[in-house]
């Protein structure tokens, strides 16, 4: 797991962006839908019809992990810490690749903690 487990409770309202700038940017030549999630904000390169739902969870779980880690912690520990490690076997993306296709996957792992996700 990305963390030692602890409880919460809490209730992050999600904004995923699609057609993101910043998304768009940060992936610049890259080909496909990429993702990348920022605390409780979630952008994607590409419209909502070529998101599957798999990348879609994938950024949700990597917005519970940092709602579980804390956004400062989570950034040192993915880009500092695991910065020689390759992008595939960080350990955030291990656990979010090994389960965006199970979407009761979150709600098992962080009983306490409800998203509310609004798209744009």
């Amino acid at each position: 797991m990305w963390t030692e487990p602890r409880p919460l409770r809490a209730e992050l309202r999600v904004t995923v962006v699609y057609r993101s700038l910043l998304a768009r940017l940060f992936f610049a030549g890259r080909r496909g839908p990429w993702g990348l999630a920022l605390g409780r904000r979630v952008f994607f390169t590409h419209p909502r019809g070529l998101v599957s739902d798999a990348a879609r969870n994938h950024e949700l779980i990597h917005v519970c992990q940092q709602a579980e880690a804390g956004l400062w912690r989570f950034l040192w520990r993915y880009l500092w810490t695991e910065r020689r490690r390759p992008y595939r076997e960080k350990s955030a993306e291990v656990e979010a690749y090994a389960h965006q296709h199970d979407p009761g996957y979150r709600a098992r792992r962080w009983p306490g903690l409800a998203l509310t996700v609004r798209e744009r």
